[in-house]
């Protein structure tokens, strides 16, 4: 498990886009590539949230996201995106928002 980077182009826009995976292992690599990123899309599984450790462990690390000094310090926007919402059991983006809010 890794990071991936790609490369993302459009007449609007040229940057690359860094993928982190949320384990707790790979965590620290946040740091690597914050300081020349533009911004953030932090990414919860909305299928996976129910589970109390999962909760905890997310709404962690969306704190320590969102407290970090060079997110406060540079001003980067930051999105919250639930994925899998394909899944019967998923929870809604309003209730993902609620709980994070809570839990954190």
């Amino acid at each position: 498990m890794q990071e991936n980077v790609a490369p993302l182009a459009s007449n609007m826009l040229n940057t690359k886009l860094v993928d982190i995976p949320g384990h707790l292992r790979l965590r620290f690599k946040f740091n690597t590539f914050l300081p020349s990123a533009k911004g953030i899309l932090f990414v919860v599984d909305s299928s996976q949230l129910r589970k109390e450790d999962i909760l905890r462990s997310t709404s962690e690390y969306l704190y320590d996201v969102l407290t970090n000094n060079t997110t406060l310090n540079s001003e980067l926007p930051v999105h919250i995106l639930c994925n899998k919402n394909d899944v019967i059991l998923s929870l809604t983006p309003a209730l993902v928002k609620s709980m994070l809010e809570q839990e954190m």
